[in-house]
């Protein structure tokens, strides 16, 4: 994939999306392996709340954290960022109405 130049409105978007779709597959992924957040956050030395944050896209995850996460859930990154998707589209129409 690659990602023209941004302005900043899109910038913020763009991360704002990558966070969210990040972690809605983080929250697939755990529940395809039968783990609760908390269970989650446990293994991570996380709390629940911090997972939720996390699954929501609220906070953007850390690198080292994604990689124990993708490690406990039995993925590897490769596989990972392979199988993601951005909905690119709706970030470049959503702050650039004359798209």
């Amino acid at each position: 994939m690659i990602i023209p130049p941004m302005a900043p409105a899109q910038l913020s978007t763009f991360k704002r999306v990558v966070a969210q779709c990040i972690g809605q597959q983080i929250q697939i992924l755990r529940k395809d392996k039968g783990l609760t957040g908390r269970d989650f956050g446990a293994l991570l030395d996380l709390s629940q709340q911090q997972i939720s944050r996390y699954e929501r896209g609220c906070n953007y995850i850390c690198t080292d954290t994604l990689l124990l996460m993708l490690s406990y859930l039995g993925v590897s990154p490769e596989s990972f960022f392979h199988n993601l998707t951005l909905d690119l589209n709706s970030i470049f129409t959503t702050t650039n109405p004359r798209n």
